[in-house]
């Protein structure tokens, strides 16, 4: 059941879908894939759900900026350039008593501010089917595929 006052993330590994009920539309984003030998877990989506402690601490200077009795916030910046195609900084608000991701916010490539908002992520627990990570297909939405950009920001910016 789509709820009207939710947006619905849902990553498949080759896309993400953004179900935005108040606007009646599936935004679909490509992922980057990785290369021939390469490991998927060098993307942004790597990095909150699954990256190895050592590989994000080699891919990325990560400051603990902020902490509360609820989240810890932490400074995410990106070391090399491939992976600046991402994101070059981000703020990640982590729960404090599961550590799982609150609220993500970075800057894209092309200067797009994106914020993810995560105000409940459910675990293994709640009976997670294939069909779940499936392209959305609500009635009555439209579907808007949307191109990654490959700008390249000079570092003035």
């Amino acid at each position: 059941m789509i709820r009207s006052n939710y947006e619905y993330l849902v990553l498949s590994g080759q896309f993400l879908y953004e179900v935005s009920p108040a606007n009646k539309e599936i935004k679909v984003l490509e992922l980057p894939q990785p290369k021939a030998g390469e490991n998927v877990e060098h993307n942004l989506v790597g990095l909150l759900f699954g990256m190895k402690a050592a590989q994000a601490k080699e891919r990325y200077k990560i400051d603990l900026v902020d902490a509360d009795a609820n989240y810890f916030i932490l400074r995410v910046e990106s070391k090399y350039p491939n992976d600046k195609a991402d994101f070059d900084k981000a703020h990640l608000a982590l729960i404090r008593t599961t550590y799982l991701p609150r609220q993500l916010q970075f800057i894209q490539a092309n200067g797009n501010k994106v914020t993810w908002d995560l105000p409940t992520i459910q675990t293994p627990a709640a009976n997670v089917r294939p069909a779940d990570f499936m392209q959305p297909n609500v009635p009555g939405f439209t579907t808007k595929r949307i191109q990654p950009t490959t700008k390249v920001r000079s570092s003035g910016t």
